[in-house]
This record gives C-alpha cells, sequence and structure tokens, in this order.
C-alpha cells in the first residue's frame, strides 16, 4: 500500500514538471477539453429535468397522460371530454385515480386591482393524483363539483405573496373571480405549476355532463396501480373508449384513448430535441478528445528517446504508460473543474435563446447528476485521450530508437497512420455538425419564406378576457368589444383594429365538423373538419388578409340578421372547385346536433391563413361573426401605421380603464414575435448547432494544423535530405499539402455518410429540406476546404523554408 502511494505521489510530481515544461502545450489541452467538457454538461443541465431527473410528484414513474384520438381521420392528439373521463375513471381496473385539467384565462379582483391571470379548471381528484396537497387550507373535495356548490379557489404562492403580502389569513376570504366571489380554501406551495404558470385552480362544474361529450377540453392524468404497466393500462382504456362508442355512436365514433408517459405528455416535442442537442454537444466533446489525443500522441512520439532510455535502464512499459496516463489525469481534472464552472454561465446562455415561456417546474440547475456527468466526462475523456500516447509506448522499439540519433527522423508508418485517423475522424464528425447547421440554416430561410397569409409587421395583439358574471349577454359583450374597437381605432396612427378567438399560428383554435348543404352527409366517424374562429368587423383589414370574393363581416352581422359565414380559399378549393360559392349555406356542428343557429350562409372567401404552424397543412377555415356567437374572450389586432408600439398598448389600456375598469389588458405582443415563436424548435437548434459546428469547427481546423505542424516537424531530417537532392521549396510544399489534404478529404468523405444519418436523425426539424440538401452540403465542403487549406498552408508554408544544410546539421 506504501509503495503504491509513493509510487503515484512521485507520478504525479513527474507528471507536473512534465507539464509545466510544456506551458503552451498544458494550456491547448486544458483549454481544448475545458470547451468540450463545458459545452457537454450545459447541454446535460438543460436535458436533465427533461429526460432524467423525476418529475417533481410522488412517485412520477407511476402517472401517466391520457388523451384521446381518432385515427381514421388522422387526429392523434385530442384532449379529453368531461363525460369520457367521468366514464373513463369509473370504468377502468389499472388507475388508483385519475384528473383531468383545462387551461384558461380569468380576472380576479373586479374593481378591486384587475388583474388577468392564468387560470385552470381542474378535478377535484387531480391534486390527489399527482401527490400534491396545498401547504395552506385545504385541497378541493367532490362537493365542490357539484352544480349549486359555494364557488371556491385555491391561488398559487406567487399570487398569495404578491396580492395578499403573504398573509396566512387569506383563507376564508373572498377573492373575485370573472365577477363571482369564491372564497380562497387553499394556497398550493411554492413553485408548484403543472402545465403552465397558473395562479388560480377552481373545481369544474358540469350541469350537462352529456353535453360535454365530443368537446375536447381537458388533458387527462392517472396514476397507476402499483404493478400495473402502461401497456395494460392502454388495453384496459381502450376496451372502455370500444364500450362508450358502442353507447355513443353520435359523439365517440372512431374516438379512441392514448396512454403515454406522463413526461411526454407535459413536454411534448421537447425530448426528441434533447436527444438530439445532447448528442450534438457530446460530438463536441470527443472531438476535443480527439484533438488532446493527436497533440498527446504527436508529443510522446516526440519523448520517444526519453521513454526508449527510461526502457533501456530498467524500467516497465506500465511505468511509462502509467505516467502518461497521470498526466493525462491532470489535465482532464484541472479541464473537468473549468467545465464545470463554465458551463453554469453557458447553461444560462443557452436558456436566454429559448423564445416561450418555460414551466416553473422545469429546474436548469447543477445537481449530483449534472456533476456525474461532468466528472464522467472528464474520467472518460481522459482514458481516450491517454490510449493513444500509450499504445504508442507498448509498440516501442527501443533498440532502433536509441540508434535513431535525430528528433526529426519522424514517428514511423505506424504512427503517421494512427496520427492521419484522428485526424480523419476530426474532419468528419465536424463536417456531419456543419452540414447540420447548414440544414436548419436552410430550415430557417424557407420558415421566413413561408407567407402566413397575413402581414404581421406593423400588428400589435393583445387578450380582453370578459368576466362571465359580469357579461352575461352575447349584447353585451357585442357592445364592449365594439366600444373598444372605435376607441382604439380613433388613436392616432391607428388604421385598423378587429378580433378573433384565437390568432394564427397558436395552433390553439377549435376544429368543428361541418357538411356543406346539397352533398350527402358523411358518416359522424368520416365527416369533414374544418378549422372555426370566431372574428369582429375589421379583423381582415387590420391582419391584411386578401378578400378573394364577396364581403367581410358588418356591424350588421348580428343576432338578429341572417347567419352568416366566411370560408377560406382551401375550403372554397375542396367544396367549390370552379362554382361561385357566395351564397351556398353550410351546416356546423355535431351531425346530430344542427340547430338553425348554425346553418350559416356564405358571404366571402378569403385567403389561406396559417393557423396551426408555418409548416402545417390546415384544414378549411371557417370564419362566423362574433356578433353571431358572442365568447368572452378576444385576441385583438391592432394595425400601427406610424408611432412606437408601446405607445399603442399604454394608449389601450388607459381605453380600458375608461371603458370598464374591471377588465384588464394581458399578453401584449408583436406579430411578428409570434410568427417567430412557431418556429422556435427549428430556431433553437439552429442557434445551438451553429455555437456547435463553430466550435468543432475551430477544433477540427486546430487539430489539423498542429498534427500537420509536428508532421513537418519530425520530417526535418527527411525534408532536408529530400532539398539536398534538389527538391525545390515549391515541390516541398506541395508535398505537405498534398498528405494534408489527402486526409482531409477522406474525412470530408466520411463526413458526408454521417451528413446524411445526421439529416435523418434532424427530419422531424427540417422544413422543405430534404436529408440529401445539395446546398447545405456544398456550403460546408467548400468552407471546410478553404479552412483545411489554410490549416494545412502554414505548416507546409514553414516547411519549405527548411535550410537543408541547417537540417542536416542538427541531426
Amino acid at each position: 500500500m506504501f509503495v503504491w502511494l509513493a509510487d503515484t505521489l512521485q507520478d504525479l510530481r513527474q507528471a507536473v514538471r512534465v507539464l509545466a515544461r510544456a506551458p503552451g502545450f498544458s494550456i491547448a489541452c486544458v483549454l481544448m477539453l475545458a470547451m468540450g467538457i463545458c459545452l457537454a454538461s450545459s447541454m446535460f443541465s438543460i436535458v436533465n429535468p427533461l429526460l432524467f431527473r423525476p418529475l417533481p410528484f410522488k412517485d412520477p414513474d407511476r402517472l401517466v397522460s391520457v388523451t384521446q384520438n381518432r385515427p381514421r381521420q388522422n387526429l392523434q392528439a385530442l384532449n379529453l371530454s368531461y363525460a369520457d373521463y367521468l366514464d373513463w375513471r369509473r370504468q377502468n381496473h389499472v388507475f388508483s385515480d385519475m384528473g383531468i385539467i383545462g387551461a384558461v384565462q380569468d380576472v380576479v379582483g373586479g374593481s378591486d386591482r384587475p388583474q388577468q391571470v392564468r387560470g385552470e379548471r381542474v378535478s377535484a381528484s387531480l391534486f390527489p393524483t399527482l401527490g400534491v396537497r396545498p401547504f395552506v387550507g385545504r385541497d378541493f373535495n367532490a362537493a365542490d363539483e357539484q352544480p349549486g356548490a359555494p364557488s371556491v379557489v385555491i391561488i398559487s404562492h406567487r399570487l398569495w405573496r404578491s396580492r395578499y403580502g403573504g398573509d396566512h389569513g387569506v383563507i376564508g376570504k373572498v377573492l373575485d373571480v370573472n365577477g363571482t366571489a369564491h372564497v380562497v380554501i387553499g394556497i398550493m406551495p411554492p413553485r408548484f405549476n403543472f402545465e403552465s404558470e397558473a395562479d388560480v385552480w377552481i373545481p369544474f362544474v358540469a350541469r350537462d355532463i352529456d353535453g360535454t361529450r365530443g368537446n375536447y377540453q381537458f388533458n387527462g392524468y392517472g396514476r397507476l396501480k402499483p404493478g400495473v404497466t402502461r401497456r395494460q393500462a392502454q388495453a384496459d382504456l381502450s376496451a372502455v373508449a370500444a364500450r362508450i362508442e358502442r353507447e355513443h355512436p353520435e359523439s365517440n365514433a372512431g374516438v379512441g384513448a392514448v396512454v403515454a408517459p406522463m413526461r411526454q405528455g407535459l413536454l411534448r416535442g421537447t425530448q426528441a430535441m434533447s436527444w438530439i442537442l445532447l448528442g450534438a454537444a457530446c460530438i463536441v466533446m470527443i472531438l476535443a478528445c480527439v484533438n488532446v489525443s493527436g497533440l498527446f500522441l504527436v508529443r510522446a512520439i516526440g519523448r520517444q528517446k526519453e521513454f526508449a532510455i527510461r526502457l533501456a535502464v530498467g524500467a516497465s512499459r506500465w511505468q511509462i504508460v502509467r505516467q502518461l496516463l497521470v498526466e493525462g489525469i491532470i489535465l482532464s481534472a484541472v479541464a473537468g473543474a473549468l467545465g464545470v464552472v463554465g458551463s453554469t454561465w453557458a447553461t444560462r446562455l443557452a436558456l436566454t435563446l429559448v423564445d416561450f415561456e418555460i414551466p416553473p417546474w422545469l429546474v436548469f440547475n447543477i445537481d449530483a447528476r449534472v456533476l456525474g456527468f461532468a466528472i464522467g466526462a472528464s474520467v472518460l475523456t481522459c482514458v481516450l485521450f491517454a490510449l493513444a500516447p500509450a499504445w504508442t509506448v507498448a509498440g516501442l522499439d527501443t533498440h532502433s530508437v536509441l540508434k535513431d540519433s535525430g528528433p526529426g527522423s519522424g514517428g514511423g508508418r505506424r504512427h503517421y497512420r494512427l496520427r492521419g485517423l484522428l485526424v480523419i475522424a476530426e474532419v468528419a464528425l465536424a463536417l456531419a455538425l456543419l452540414t447540420s447547421s447548414g440544414m436548419m440554416l436552410h430550415t430557417l430561410g424557407n420558415f421566413q419564406a413561408v407567407d402566413p397569409g397575413f402581414n404581421p409587421e406593423g400588428l400589435m395583439t393583445f387578450r380582453i378576457s370578459l368576466p362571465t358574471d359580469r357579461y352575461t349577454s352575447g349584447q353585451e359583450r357585442v357592445q364592449f368589444f365594439r366600444m373598444l374597437r372605435d376607441r382604439l381605432r380613433s388613436m392616432p396612427g391607428i388604421e385598423a383594429v378587429g378580433g378573433i378567438s384565437s390568432l394564427p399560428l397558436n395552433g390553439a383554435g377549435s376544429w368543428q365538423p361541418y357538411a356543406v348543404e346539397g352533398e350527402p352527409p358523411l358518416p359522424q366517424v368520416q365527416s369533414h373538419l374544418c378549422d372555426f374562429r370566431l372574428v369582429t368587423p375589421g379583423y381582415f383589414s387590420a391582419m391584411e388578409i386578401e378578400l378573394i370574393r364577396g364581403r367581410v363581416f358588418r356591424d350588421e352581422d348580428n343576432l338578429s340578421s341572417t347567419r352568416v359565414a366566411m370560408i377560406d380559399e382551401s375550403f372554397a378549393r375542396r367544396h367549390f372547385e370552379g362554382r361561385n360559392p357566395i351564397g351556398r349555406r353550410i351546416m356546423w356542428g355535431d351531425a346530430g346536433n344542427i340547430s338553425p343557429a348554425r346553418i350559416v350562409e356564405i358571404v366571402g372567401v378569403v385567403a389561406d391563413v396559417k393557423m396551426s404552424g408555418l409548416d402545417m397543412e390546415d384544414r378549411p377555415c371557417l370564419y362566423i361573426p362574433h356578433a353571431q356567437l358572442t365568447w368572452k374572450t378576444q385576441e385583438m389586432g391592432v394595425r400601427v401605421g406610424s408611432g412606437n408600439p408601446a405607445d399603442v398598448i399604454a394608449g389601450a389600456r388607459r381605453i380600458l380603464r375608461e371603458i370598464d375598469p374591471t377588465v384588464p389588458l394581458s399578453k401584449p405582443r408583436q406579430m411578428r414575435d409570434i410568427v417567430r415563436e412557431s418556429y422556435w424548435a427549428s430556431s433553437y437548434i439552429l442557434k445551438l448547432f451553429g455555437i456547435f459546428s463553430g466550435v468543432a469547427l475551430l477544433l477540427a481546423v486546430s487539430g489539423i494544423a498542429g498534427v500537420m505542424m509536428c508532421m513537418m516537424t519530425q520530417r526535418t531530417r527527411e525534408i532536408g535530405i529530400r532539398m539536398a537532392l534538389g527538391a525545390r521549396p515549391h515541390d516541398v510544399m506541395r508535398m505537405i499539402l498534398a498528405q494534408g489534404l489527402r486526409l482531409v478529404l477522406i474525412g470530408l468523405a466520411l463526413g458526408l455518410a454521417a451528413s446524411f444519418a445526421f439529416a435523418r436523425v434532424l427530419s422531424s426539424f427540417l422544413f422543405q429540406v430534404g436529408t440529401f440538401d445539395l446546398v447545405s452540403i456544398l456550403g460546408s465542403v467548400a468552407l471546410f476546404l478553404a479552412v483545411a487549406l489554410a490549416s494545412c498552408y502554414m505548416p507546409a508554408r514553414r516547411a519549405m523554408r527548411i535550410d537543408p544544410m541547417t537540417a542536416l546539421r542538427t541531426e
């Protein structure tokens, strides 16, 4: 034991002395490794809560997401209707409990500090299903869900602190929510948020349960009984869904059940991106290892005489290999410490590039798992870059090295081959990342070239949600929004104002089955589906959506006039190709629930608008006048001709206070920001891949230049002999360049193959870009050839300046 400790201390002292004698080499290795570990650790910090860290709920592995689907209509992810949820909860055999949640916009405070907040309607069973309890007060119970029960509310810890100053006496007090007095019964724990950053939770009360069938407005979650698998739960709920379909064919024809891990339900679309980014960051770390391996290998070849002398005087090969490993451990430890410190900053930087609201329960910090990853990465890098010099020592021919007197005699064909393989690996991996960045850049350009069907420039939006109990009639809501529109339109610099139930590109609209008069009705399971929006007069002008045929809505289109509608070009092409749709009638809604109010006459056709996303094929869209089917919430669009958009919002707030001080304004935004957010995932991947590929390119270039410089140095004797025998300097330069470019070209060929594999992985984030994107490939190859040529040029230029007499004299 003491002998081993003494040998280890001796190795450490020797390693420190050796590394101190080569500060440039040591600093370069530490910086390269630290950069790779920093990027990999920061990415792991980001994906850790998304992929690995347990969700902040009791027994999270037993929690699942439950949704509905209609495969025959290509609707793979429907929310859950309340009536179906009740049937599932009563008839299933696999859940210990189930709960539902639906997000809404609520107005709290009434005339006392009105504030629009995010609210959620939940079942009384939701919080017990999650294993969460209020930290003050009580939870909901079954009695709170009954019609006629006293109105109660649970508030967030954030609202409790901001509105009530953390007063525990708030329990039992009354909070005005949407014009109705609600008794505060509980306060949720700090940082608790589930699907969104909500501030109030209210129990959902259904007065007509059967009337909720076909209304998919809730997200459902269940807790599996001990020992029950997700596959068993899927089979059980599918059987229940089939039973409901037989009992209620008018609303549930073709409706199935989907059971998925809760993490997948909460983080839709982010898990695949997380794996891609983590993989790309790890590739950069591997590139750093390869680069340092090349430097270690070249340096080990330069130390061959030292190793040979030590072997000749009695040292074992293991002692020399151990010495190299200790040197690697010291460098990797320093690099790992710097990488972890740098990863905290890099993580914050990466999160600032996210263009959407991050759920507060996603905490991106350095925990034991992240530290373990960083330590593992440091150990792995040490092993990887120490293998190459260890392999060199293992095959060292002591007699040949001692007979060879020159430092520039080279390391042998075996060593040249290994150094060449390292360069090829660097080039291949760096090109794959660079090509992927080019594809994402091409994707971003394609997104920006898509015509959304409206003009987002100069368009401000904000949301108005009226208290339900203060504006009980449709006429009151119509009058409010009409007065707001007229007052806003009178502001200086405002060109047009209009409202819609849900803005384009947010994917939060409503869809409805419909039938065209004169066409044979389709079975419910095969019925046509359209996107459904309620709009006010002035909306199409504010959005600058082109009117193709007919007219737009007017103030005269109200409850006392003919029921009218407008359609988009997709709708017209599907049903009225070559015919005039104006005057034709449409019936919308479930086939068994068509009332006279749902039979509308087409009065206009407008251009197609991207409702769900720039990269998605939208369903035909049906527009209904808000005055004929009033909702309490409108997304207002204000076309600003001149002036500061911030002044427009300030003026809108002032007008709202004058009209009704109990109605707040929320979510003020510019429409161009909403457009950018619609392709945030591809944009985010591009930003990070740009960083990764830039670092990879820098590592590859430095690796190529370093290896070529060392190879040239070790071939000094050979070059001197060539020049002494008549070789011209340009011949020497051409030889060095050819040798370097040969390796680069092989690496580029392998990198192209890797690029195709990367493109397949990225395919779900690419838009109008194939796996063989010639523009990205040619651009990446041209860029890489240019920088590779530059990195080979300096060693080649230095080689052509070697004085043959000096080179031979040093031998």
